[in-house]
């Protein structure tokens, strides 16, 4: 009786376990040539568990591998709350900037019951999840986040499982370590990445699974969140119709089947982009068109490669211009150019398809402070992709190996209209990939698996498992999908518009009306409050460090310039919409939850910050 309790309810253990992680100390930091050393032993020792965990069978063995990859997901994040680190789209560990503060504030604009203005206009379904965590947890941003590293563990769990049965235990260990770098340069921000690829892993786990137990059930459901996954963080959609036609030869055994099952096939594919149709008439003004951000791309493709912001160098009104309404304007211009010159055009397409194929795009998820090292996992890693490569070629009359190969293919045929150098700043092309990571990973995997089979001076493959996987958190996965959909009309509907009335202030200061909720502003104390930083707590010393390096120097300096306590923030004007960094006085927390009307002089224009000078 307990053991069969124990087996159906092992998970319940696994969280037990790894919920006390949050309350206890870190491993202590001991850095070495820009290495981590402590974070580094860390992962080792848990892709170690998770190695011999997936040797074996029997609930207590999931109950490891699950607790570790849980565990070595959430330390960069627990790291990042230590530090409070500044990154790339993060502000001293807590705040979004950039793009992230962008699907944030559109989030919040939602909650507000207003249009969305910023990044989530050209993908509604990251921001509209978003904000239902957001509600339901009460503005907690931190909570939010928890929740996102918890989704991505557990997605590539389930893929990591799947591939461990099919491929070997160094191929699904090896898919963990690679996506747990992955996670690093995201940890603790609300970008896309976050739900791209934990829903893209669910829809290769089962696309995996389905393959093996010939189920074509499986198989469409596989399809419908890889291309959810796909609108959450655009990136391969020419892996769509591969998969498609490959799930046509591998389903239908009849010519009469051949109609029916591609129907399935295409409406699998096709019913999420009629979903997130929905959601952007729901979310963004009338007229906005979808997927604007791509017109940027093609235009810079049309320029013979110059990148997205070849658009902004050319037509700089865009840059002033609302972006629900740049669409439209947008794909105008990357037309007229390709008309203009397309030789252009192939220059372009051509460049990024000669990048591709280089260590520093596949695997440019290592970026450690260690440039030299980057540059040997990235050479080692791509060794061990040809060499799985060559193999899953060999072996592709194995329904399995053509799904990835099939798969891959989708990959590279995309690969021209997502240029490397479009990827961002910090951690190149590879973040376009997001929702299609795991085929050219897995690929890798099994390089690592049949060079140490070679190793040990096998004759034959390694053999696969008779098929029995029972995992079934790809559930997850389509909770998620549909709590972005439904959850967009439930937080709309329910949201609230406020009549604040408007402080008198002086001439030189601006009325601003915003929320303060929990979990979702910085409290700056002095450096001998008694307090250690740990986000939302940071002290002023910990400030300066964290921006001392910050690339955005122009937006650095406001941060810095806090020498005394104060609560920091990213918010929303809550009468007008408009997003804004708050620099307040320390007591202004106690006013959590509350709405609050506030008197500020702006001190930096292009980044609209408030000091704030009195509040009620």
């Amino acid at each position: 009786m307990l053991s069969h309790l124990l087996s159906r309810f092992w998970w319940l253990i696994t969280f037990a376990l790894y919920l006390p992680i949050f309350f206890l100390p870190l491993p202590p930091r001991f850095e070495s040539h820009g290495i981590e050393i402590a974070d580094e032993l860390f992962l080792i020792i848990g892709c170690t568990l998770i190695y011999f965990a997936f040797l074996r069978v029997g609930w207590l063995y999931r109950t490891i591998s699950l607790s570790a990859t849980l565990t070595i997901f959430t330390l960069p994040l627990l790291r990042v709350w230590e530090t409070a680190a500044s990154g790339q789209n993060l502000i001293l560990g807590l705040l979004p900037f950039l793009d992230a503060g962008g699907y944030y504030s559109d989030a919040l604009r939602l909650m507000a019951g207003k249009w969305f203005a910023d990044e989530g206009v050209y993908r509604p379904l990251f921001s509209t999840f978003l904000a239902t965590l957001l509600k339901l947890m009460n503005g907690n941003l931190q909570v939010a986040v928890t929740i996102f590293v918890i989704i991505f563990s557990l997605g590539v769990f389930s893929l990591a499982v799947e591939v461990n049965e099919a491929f070997g235990a160094e191929a699904g260990v090896a898919l963990i370590g690679f996506l747990q770098f992955f996670y690093r340069q995201i940890a603790g921000a609300p970008m896309t990445e976050q739900l791209g690829v934990p829903i893209g892993a669910f829809g290769l786990a089962l696309l995996i699974r389905a393959v093996r137990g010939r189920n074509k059930w499986f198989y469409l459901s596989g399809l419908f969140l890889l291309s959810s996954a796909l609108l959450m963080r655009a990136g391969a959609y020419v892996v769509l119709p591969a998969l498609m036609i490959f799930g046509l030869f591998q389903f239908t055994g009849k010519r009469k089947e051949v109609l029916v099952n591609g129907l399935l096939l295409f409406f699998a594919a096709a019913v999420p982009w009629g979903m997130e149709a929905l959601v952007h008439r729901l979310v963004t003004p009338p007229g906005t068109v979808a997927s604007a951000n791509f017109a940027f791309t093609l235009y810079g493709q049309a320029r013979g490669g110059w990148g997205w912001r070849a658009m902004y160098l050319d037509h700089p009104e865009l840059l002033i211009m609302p972006k629900f309404e740049v669409g439209r304007v947008a794909y105008q211009y990357a037309f007229e150019e390709i008309k203009r010159n397309p030789f252009g055009l192939v220059q372009g397409l051509t460049r990024a398809l000669v990048n591709f194929f280089t260590p520093a795009y596949l695997f440019n998820v290592f970026q450690v402070q260690n440039s030299n090292t980057n540059l040997i996992l990235q050479i080692l890693s791509f060794a061990l992709f040809l060499a799985g490569l060559w193999f899953v070629w060999k072996q592709r009359t194995n329904p399995i190996y053509a799904l990835l190969l099939a798969g891959f293919a989708g990959i590279v045929l995309s690969v021209p209209f997502l240029p490397p150098w479009d990827g961002g700043v910090w951690w190149g092309g590879i973040r376009v990939h997001s929702a299609t990571l795991g085929f050219h990973l897995i690929v890798t995997g099994i390089g690592l698996s049949e060079l140490t089979r070679m190793f040990r001076r096998s004759a034959s493959p390694a053999p696969m498992r008779t098929y029995q996987s029972k995992n079934s958190f790809w559930i997850l996965g389509l909770v998620v999908v549909f709590t972005a959909v439904i959850g967009a009309y439930f937080v709309k509907s329910t949201a609230t518009t406020l009549r604040l009335e408007s402080p008198s202030c002086a001439k030189s200061e601006i009325p601003v009306h915003f929320l303060l909720s929990p979990g979702s502003f910085i409290r700056v104390v002095d450096n001998d409050s008694g307090f250690e930083t740990r986000v939302p707590i940071v002290l002023i010393k910990h400030v300066e460090r964290s921006m001392s390096d910050f690339i955005y120097g122009d937006f650095a300096f406001i941060p810095r310039r806090i020498n005394q306590r104060a609560v920091f923030t990213y918010t929303n004007d809550l009468t007008t919409g408009q997003s804004m960094w708050i620099i307040g006085p320390p007591e202004m927390a106690d006013s959590t939850g509350k709405p609050i009307t506030a008197c500020g002089k702006r001190i930096e224009v292009p980044h609209n910050v408030i000091y704030i000078t009195e509040f009620k």
